[in-house]
């Protein structure tokens, strides 16, 4: 890995981070098909550029919008422990295109596990996060369960293409 490669991990993080908050609904733009391709499209951007410029990288885009695609995509949220586990299966199903295509490739299954860990996200953020507020961007405990996940969907797809 190259140093540019190594210094543009924490901003290809941060805006992960942020369009994943956007495709939660920040900004007032719907979380609608464009919503989820945005982000879908940056993250395939961030593959094509750890895996050395392949290619063939280009089918995350394709793949993490089919793991937005069930109608709960939208609607992340964890209000009782019932949900917790839900939200677990929700974020597996949201990696595992994504992660049986890098695992073919001949990668580890780190991103697709990284979606069994958006239940505790969301938990921990209701548990200890719920009073924060910053205008739009933090409106609530969601708020921070879509700002982490997605910067550990950036993190986990960057870890599981260069380790």
């Amino acid at each position: 890995m190259s140093l540019l490669d190594f210094a543009l991990i924490v901003p290809a993080v941060l805006i992960s981070a942020f369009l994943w908050r956007v495709r939660g609904g920040y900004l007032g733009l719907p979380s609608s098909t464009l919503g989820r391709l945005v982000p879908a499209a940056f993250l395939a951007g961030v593959a094509y550029w750890y895996s050395g410029q392949n290619y063939w990288m280009a089918l995350v885009l394709p793949l993490m919008w089919l793991g937005t695609i069930p109608p709960w995509a939208h609607n992340m949220q964890v209000r009782t422990s019932d949900e917790l586990w839900d939200m677990t299966g929700r974020g597996l199903i949201l990696t595992l295109p994504v992660g049986v295509f890098l695992y073919v490739a001949g990668y580890e299954i780190t991103f697709m596990l990284s979606g069994a860990s958006f239940g505790i996200i969301y938990w921990l953020s209701k548990r200890f996060l719920s009073k924060p507020r910053l205008g739009g961007l933090i409106d609530g405990f969601t708020a921070f369960g879509e700002l982490f996940t997605g910067a550990l969907l950036a993190s986990a797809l960057i870890a599981t293409l260069v380790l």
